[in-house]
């Protein structure tokens, strides 16, 4: 239970140390990744993925409710298999809560981010294409939302055949700085892991 200080205790003002002040984990960040080329069934594979972790909070932005749940209790369904009828069942006896969503990058598993413009009756995808607020360059672009910041920066450094360009990387400005040092940081890793295995192979350093 709480309780007030006595009057020679001094006063609590500390801020809690957070963990991630001392790992090394890859940052979750957000960026909008728009594919610049031509393949209209473009899709890209990475190791990793983002593990996302919900806790119950009041003042979480994530909302969920137990329809779901309720369906295979209430009628031993899946709830998108339910008649309108007992989809009413469940509506008037479902709760909502609001959660707080605690996000990490991990390397486990894959992620797959699929740029297609067309679903498989041919209609646009228009959903997944940039608006026509986007610079001109990039309107109509399909776009994937990336949050995992070894995949924002791989799509960085992703070139075609020829060497051109076949992303790009755009991130509201308070994210961006984070980011540019990200990459920067996996450049200078990258190239030492490249350095020591031509040591490996060659047996001395060039």
């Amino acid at each position: 239970m709480p309780r007030p200080p006595t009057a020679t205790e001094e006063r609590f003002d500390e801020v809690s140390l957070p963990e991630e002040t001392l790992r090394r984990d890859t940052p979750v960040l957000r960026a909008r990744v728009v594919y610049l080329g031509a393949d209209k069934n473009k899709s890209v594979t990475m190791p990793g993925q983002l593990s996302v972790e919900l806790a119950e909070d009041e003042a979480g932005t994530a909302l969920r409710d137990n329809a779901h749940r309720l369906a295979r209790q209430m009628f031993e369904k899946e709830y998108l298999d339910l008649a309108p009828a007992e989809k009413a069942q469940v509506a008037a006896k479902k709760v909502e809560r609001r959660y707080r969503e605690m996000k990490q990058a991990i390397d486990a598993g894959m992620t797959s981010y699929d740029f297609r413009r067309f679903d498989a009756t041919g209609s646009l995808i228009r959903e997944r294409l940039m608006p026509d607020t986007a610079p001109p360059n990039l309107r109509g672009r399909p776009f994937q939302w990336v949050e995992h910041a070894g995949h924002i920066a791989k799509f960085f450094d992703l070139r075609g055949p020829s060497g051109e360009k076949e992303f790009e990387v755009t991130a509201k400005p308070e994210h961006m700085e984070a980011m540019t040092d990200f990459i920067r940081r996996s450049r200078r890793g990258r190239a030492s892991q490249a350095a020591d295995l031509k040591e490996t192979l060659t047996g001395a350093k060039y």
